[in-house]
C-alpha cells in the first residue's frame, strides 16, 4: 500500500484508504498457516504456470497474483462453457460440483464513496451510442 500510495500521491490521485485493499498474503497465511505463501509458493500450490517469471516484474506478478487470488477465494471457474456439448466443471477431473450458496441475509454495504458513484454516473451518461446494457 505504501508503494501504491506514493505513486498515487505523485500523480495527484490521493491515497487509498486501508479498507480498499485486499491483503492476499494475509488470506494465504490464514488458509495455509506455516505454508509457503510467497507468490512462487502459491503458484506451485495452485498449479499456476509461472515458468516465464525470471525476475520480479510488476505486470507479470499482477497477472500471477490474479490467478492465485481466484484460487485463494475458492477456485477459478475453469470450465466455463457457452456451447452445447462442452464439458462442465463437474465433468473435469478433480473438480466436484459445489453446493449452492444460501442467499446473503443482509446485503454488503457499497464500498463506493458518493463522489465515486456520481463520477461513474457522469461517465456512463457521457457514453455515446448504444451501449450493451441499455439495449
Amino acid at each position: 500500500m505504501g508503494f501504491l500510495n506514493a505513486e498515487f500521491d505523485r500523480i495527484g490521485f490521493g491515497k487509498l484508504p486501508p479498507g480498499r485493499a485486499t491483503d492476499t498474503l494475509l488470506i494465504a497465511r490464514r488458509k495455509f498457516p506455516g505454508g509457503q505463501n510467497s507468490l512462487d509458493g502459491l503458484c506451485r500450490r495452485f498449479n499456476v504456470d509461472n515458468s516465464d517469471r525470471q525476475l520480479h516484474g510488476a505486470l507479470k506478478d499482477a497477472h500471477l497474483l490474479a490467478a492465485v487470488y481466484l484460487e485463494l477465494i475458492g477456485g477459478a471457474q475453469s470450465g466455463l462453457a457457452l456451447e452445447l456439448g462442452a464439458r462442465t466443471v463437474s465433468d473435469q477431473p478433480g473438480r466436484g460440483e459445489s453446493a449452492p450458496r444460501a442467499p446473503r441475509p443482509n446485503p454488503l454495504p457499497s464500498r463506493l464513496t458518493e463522489a465515486e458513484r456520481l463520477a461513474h454516473e457522469a461517465f456512463v451518461a457521457g457514453l455515446s451510442g448504444k451501449v450493451l446494457w441499455k439495449i
